[in-house]
């Protein structure tokens, strides 16, 4: 079997760079000014989604009036002016800048005397180079294609991604800026956009919101205890995450916050404040050697299984064979993010694809609490469910339509950490006790929510979410569609 985890990883990276703009390769729609908002609606007076900075490329999926409706390349939708936009392509081999101070001027001549910059541009712009100068000028092409001058010491040419050890020096950099709801730049940042500013720096692009971040394939957990500079923590009241910021280390954070003053800041996470409201840490996976190698393999269902199976998960009449089973044995990340092993019973004809997709659910570190069959509770769902356990096969009836055979019955379907992603059909929750867990805002490992990247990993191999269905919700469950 092909052991892809490491190539899964090494390809997410890259695709998530941004450092050179999407323009070098084809033409693109493309920020114009310093720093475009992007609105919730197409109104200067709704509230701000998010930003993009100028030269950012930008995906057009509606139009109203003078508004585009756009989505940008770390996934976020608003509404940006069209005034705001233009279409513009790198020239084939253009050298690229990028602007590292807090701002930048850019002129029309290359002097700071007797005129006004043509454009302000925010840290993190990127630029086209034209020529440079022995006075420490620098010309460049502008997206609207005007030829302007910058100084050479607001910029890097040709920069590559920063180590985390330059990122969190850097980050020093921004401490009073402004605190902006909805703010990405320099020019202003919110929490998550500081967080996802600074992390571009390494190349990489996180989720915009906090709640989302929380979730990204690119990060794992981490106990309190096991902090490091580099990890993010995450902040909330109710176990709802509503604030990021970035460890540095010896109890302190940088983050973009309103708390005591707007601005960017170092806080000690000691303080009572940010004490009440911490819920968790999240560290980015920098290497995928440390956790052990993925183990997986596919087996006929052994005489002690089926034996073991008999009048407990299946009996006669159930919709499918023995022989139609197999026992997929998969490593997986647990909540103690450890290692371990477990065993799904899987229908003959899924197998192959249940092992790779619980293989690249390991290379992201989805934590599975425990993976046992149903068999080790005695057939008893409800059992197996309250003790959060993963499982597969079961030769029993829908939850609420006992006349007939769940997708269990025929080995389509897995259930996920069920006590805390519950089954839910008005006041009826299953597990009972997963009553807490039926908001999905709030944060608990191993929860899954429409943006989790297990969401996608089962879709991609045409498996659906039970969390997606229109009335009833089974947070759980995932089923293969046989169409």
């Amino acid at each position: 079997m092909l052991n892809r985890h490491k190539n899964i990883f090494f390809i997410t990276i890259i695709s998530l760079f941004f450092w050179l703009p999407i323009s070098n390769i084809f033409a693109a729609t493309v920020v114009k000014i310093g720093v475009a908002n992007m609105h919730v609606v197409p109104s200067d007076n709704s509230s701000l989604a998010s930003q993009a900075i100028y030269g950012s490329p930008v995906k057009i999926l509606d139009s109203k009036g003078s508004w585009y409706s756009v989505n940008t390349d770390d996934n976020y939708q608003g509404w940006i002016k069209k005034s705001d936009l233009t279409e513009y392509q790198t020239p084939p081999n253009a050298t690229l800048a990028k602007v590292t101070n807090l701002f930048a001027f850019v002129y029309s001549r290359p002097t700071t005397m007797d005129i006004l910059p043509l454009i302000t541009l925010p840290n993190g712009a990127m630029l086209t180079v034209i020529k440079t100068t022995d006075d420490h000028w620098v010309q460049v092409q502008l997206v609207n294609g005007t030829l302007g001058w910058i100084q050479e010491g607001d910029l890097t040419i040709n920069p590559e991604p920063m180590t985390m050890q330059k990122m969190l020096a850097y980050s020093h950099n921004f401490v009073g800026l402004p605190y902006l709801w909805g703010g990405t730049s320099t020019f202003g940042f919110d929490c998550s956009g500081f967080v996802q500013f600074l992390f571009r720096n390494l190349g990489i692009v996180l989720p915009r919101d906090s709640h989302l971040t929380v979730n990204s394939p690119l990060l794992y957990e981490v106990s309190r205890k096991a902090l490091q500079p580099g990890d993010i923590l995450f902040f909330g009241f109710d176990n709802k995450i509503s604030h990021e910021g970035l460890y540095l280390g010896n109890n302190l954070m940088i983050n973009a916050t309103a708390y005591n003053s707007p601005i960017v800041q170092l806080s000690n996470i000691n303080d009572p404040h940010w004490k009440a409201m911490y819920i968790t840490a999240r560290r980015l996976i920098a290497d995928l050697e440390s956790l052990p190698k993925f183990q997986g393999n596919i087996e006929p269902l052994s005489d002690a299984m089926k034996q073991k199976m008999l009048n407990t998960t299946w009996r006669e009449g159930c919709p499918v064979a023995l022989e139609q089973l197999s026992a997929v044995n998969v490593s997986y990340v647990g909540f103690d993010d450890k290692t371990h092993t477990g065993t799904l019973i899987i229908n003959n004809k899924v197998a192959q694809e249940v092992l790779d997709i619980f293989e690249e659910l390991y290379a992201i570190r989805f934590p599975i609490e425990k993976i046992h069959p149903i068999e080790d509770y005695n057939g008893s769902d409800d059992a197996s469910m309250d003790a959060n356990n993963t499982s597969a096969f079961n030769c029993r009836a829908m939850t609420d339509f006992k006349n007939q055979y769940s997708i269990h019955s025929y080995g389509y379907a897995i259930d996920i950490n069920p006590l805390i992603n519950p089954y839910v059909n008005g006041d009826n929750v299953e597990p009972t006790a997963g009553a807490k867990n039926v908001d999905r805002s709030s944060y608990h490992k191993g929860k899954i929510n429409g943006r989790s990247q297990i969401v996608q990993i089962f879709a991609k191999h045409r498996w659906v979410w039970g969390g997606t269905w229109p009335q009833i919700k089974d947070y759980q469950h995932f089923e293969k569609v046989l169409k």
